[in-house]
């Protein structure tokens, strides 16, 4: 094993680990449980989460809806598929 074979296989190590960053800062990860939905909805929209739930979807997939009251007094319903990232 030469001696740059540790520097690079260090490099290739950070590189990917910022592969899955994101530019604004957020580390939101897919929504597997109606808990994960409600701490995502609660970094992303400031104001007061009135209920959550989960409803069956289509076939197996399970569907988490949450209400919130934004700070504008506006109530937001949010339909959130298991699997898939809560975006704004």
């Amino acid at each position: 094993m030469s001696r740059l074979a540790p520097v690079v296989f260090l490099l290739i190590l950070l590189l990917a680990g910022g592969a899955g960053a994101r530019e604004d800062g957020a580390d939101r990860n897919p929504v597997w449980t109606l808990d994960e939905a409600v701490e995502q909805v609660e970094a992303l929209y400031p104001g007061r989460i009135l209920s959550a739930r989960e409803n069956d979807g289509e076939g197996s997939v399970r569907v988490f809806v949450v209400r919130i009251l934004t700070e504008n007094q506006e109530v937001r319903t949010l339909r959130i598929e298991q699997g898939t990232e809560v975006r704004r």
